[in-house]
């Protein structure tokens, strides 16, 4: 395991992507809608 592989700042971001993907994610499965993830990147 390589230390200092990543700083703070960039697995925070990471962390906030991946989590907006599982949550557009299910909104999709659960609502069955994609609306909610297409126009949070207009």
């Amino acid at each position: 395991m390589i230390p200092n592989l990543f700083t703070k700042r960039q697995v925070n971001i990471y962390k906030y992507i991946i989590f907006n993907g599982i949550s557009c994610f299910t909104n999709v499965i659960y609502h069955k809608h994609q609306e909610g993830c297409m126009k949070q990147n207009e």
